[in-house]
């Protein structure tokens, strides 16, 4: 692919899978999913880089294609989308997370009421359905879980960052 052709769009681990294969990125900012999401429906851009959410309901739409997801092992939303992984290309999960947060000193029981009512919420059925409908996995885990989660993702991606000299533009 020739470096005009490939939309990247803030995910770091694109340029571990360009050097890897030797593909010049050319970054496109765009305001938006929705606008890269039409220019590649459109055809004006080949490639665009996203979350499954929103992008995942066009390709399961047959509208674009997906070519490969970066995480660990097949999406339950697009389960015909091999992992780059299973393309041959080495890249740890970089499925994105969500997480909620609050302000730093809320009192211990507020942290833990908050998040005994979130993971109860995750665990009902109906949502539980949905949110799996839509491409989510659910995890659902105490306060100090997530922020190991967080504290291990910085770690990482610092570390990919920098080995890969990638320099914000």
């Amino acid at each position: 692919m020739d470096a005009s052709e490939c939309l990247w769009t803030l995910y770091p681990h694109f340029e571990m899978v360009g050097a890897q294969q030797r593909i010049a990125w050319q970054h496109i900012g765009y305001t938006g999913v929705a606008p890269a999401l039409r220019d590649v429906m459109g055809g004006q851009v080949p490639v665009l880089v996203d979350a499954i959410v929103p992008t995942g309901v066009q390709v399961k739409a047959g509208k674009v294609q997906g070519l490969a997801i970066v995480r660990s092992k097949r999406s339950p939303m697009l389960p015909d989308v091999p992992t780059l992984q299973e393309l041959g290309i080495a890249m740890p999960d970089a499925a994105p997370f969500y997480g909620v947060v609050g302000p730093a000193g809320m009192p211990p029981a507020v942290v833990a009421k908050l998040n005994d009512t979130l993971v109860r919420a995750l665990r009902q059925p109906a949502l539980a359905a949905k949110l799996a409908d839509m491409g989510f996995d659910i995890v659902g885990g105490s306060p100090d879980d997530y922020g190991r989660k967080i504290r291990s993702e910085i770690e990482l991606w610092s570390r990919i960052v920098k080995d890969n000299q990638i320099k914000v533009e």
